[in-house]
């Protein structure tokens, strides 16, 4: 009797204990669906997980069809269109989140446009005199049979910076997730079914330059489905002025910022080795994965809400605390896990991009940390001139790692150097 009084006792105790975690559960689900970022983001995270494991899903197959080297070049070619696309808009894009009023961040998005048509028509130009020059001058002559190619991809892909803006702004994340989702499909696809068409890595070039076309086409085709707010060219030079620290300040902070991430594929490429520069990018593909996911998801996000919060440092410190609380042991899980699955994933000449992932995953996970918290900050109060100095630090840092690295000709080195140097300074 005694022994069964025992286990109906503890048998009561073990449904006491389920229905009180139960209910703790069902409460925290509650609360975190009540979360705006939560409930915002998650359908701008459902499009960024998506397109990412869509591009993950192919990389087998991609590398199995192109050589390092090709993706090397491929990359490169993508690395010089991205670094020229900030100049595009002069960063007036970065200001569409800060007006409180529907119109003036309409007549930013105009003004980006604008800016934007007017660059790529000069950049073509210069392309077209001085661009085999240019090319043979950063050791990446390989290209110069692509060289119109890369001011259009560069003009597309400020043409998608400024319209993921815009969506955003008006609270259209599903329109972004759509598209990010489309842009990894068509891009993934093209680049297996081109293989047998182009030579070396222009099956790579051409999908790339499709998919991002097609992405910046569609959002121009739903932007204008809109209502068109009235808008004058006197209201829209007073929103240049008003906003003038973004080209003054924002544009050269950027600059170096986009430099840092695509830099190091040029330089690989033209001053170690194609092949090695593919080896790099894969790892980066790998490295980036989580913390793009992440990035893209929260960063669009956190601005609208931090730009409208009335109590911001509050706000900040909370949002930062939690990502903290959840970032950390999954980067910890990641820098374990990530080497095993690339090298089970990917084709054996492949199998060196593994040893840069140790050093890369913590180095990106800083940049996700500093892209995502404080730039959201600065923009959102337009201290730039604070973003710039430290921009330009990163950037030097990084110059000097890769200088480092090439006069031991130590491709391991340099990245280990750039990252306690970035780390440091972020």
């Amino acid at each position: 009797m005694f022994l069964i009084n025992n286990k109906l006792i503890f048998n009561n105790n073990i449904s006491l204990t389920n229905k009180i975690l139960l209910k703790l559960l069902q409460k925290f689900r509650s609360h975190i669906t009540r979360l705006p970022i939560i409930r915002k983001s998650s359908t701008l995270l459902t499009g960024a997980v998506l397109s990412q494991l869509i591009a993950f899903a192919f990389l087998p197959i991609i590398t199995a069809k192109y050589s390092p080297e090709f993706v090397g070049i491929g990359a490169s070619f993508i690395s010089i269109s991205s670094i020229l696309s900030v100049f595009f808009t002069m960063q007036f894009h970065s200001a569409i989140f800060i007006p409180k009023e529907k119109k003036d961040s309409y007549g930013l998005t105009i003004l980006s446009l604008s800016v934007s048509v007017a660059i790529f028509i000069i950049l073509y130009f210069l392309f077209f005199f001085f661009g085999e020059k240019f090319l043979e001058s950063i050791g990446l002559s390989v290209l110069i049979d692509w060289i119109f190619f890369i001011p259009l991809l560069a003009f597309f892909l400020s043409i998608i910076q400024i319209f993921n803006n815009w969506f955003a702004k008006e609270e259209h994340f599903k329109i972004i997730s759509i598209n990010s989702v489309t842009q990894s499909s068509i891009y993934n696809s093209l680049a297996v079914l081109l293989n047998s068409f182009f030579s070396g890595a222009g099956g790579l070039i051409i999908s790339k330059l499709a998919a991002v076309m097609l992405a910046g086409f569609k959002f121009i085709i739903l932007f204008w489905m809109k209502p068109v707010m009235p808008f004058s060219t006197s209201s829209i030079l007073k929103l240049s002025y008003k906003f003038k620290r973004f080209p003054q300040i924002g544009l050269p902070h950027i600059i170096f910022s986009t430099a840092v991430r695509d830099l190091p594929v040029l330089i690989i490429a033209g001053y170690f080795d194609p092949s090695l520069a593919g080896l790099y990018f894969i790892a980066l593909k790998f490295s980036q994965l989580p913390m793009q996911i992440l990035s893209k998801a929260l960063y669009s996000v956190l601005i609208v809400e931090f730009a409208d919060a009335i109590n911001k440092k509050s706000y900040y410190i909370n949002r930062l605390k939690w990502f903290l609380i959840i970032s950390i042991p999954l980067t910890l899980i990641l820098i374990i896990l990530t080497p095993i699955i690339l090298e089970l994933m990917l084709d054996d000449s492949y199998s060196e991009a593994s040893k840069f992932l140790y050093i890369l995953i913590p180095l990106y996970y800083f940049k996700l940390l500093s892209s995502t918290f404080s730039q959201s900050s600065l923009i959102v109060h337009q201290e730039l001139g604070f973003n710039f100095v430290i921009g330009f630090l990163i950037f030097l840092s990084t110059l000097i790692a890769f200088y480092v690295g090439y006069i031991y000709q130590n491709l391991l080195l340099a990245i280990l150097i750039q990252t306690v140097l970035n780390i440091m300074l972020i």
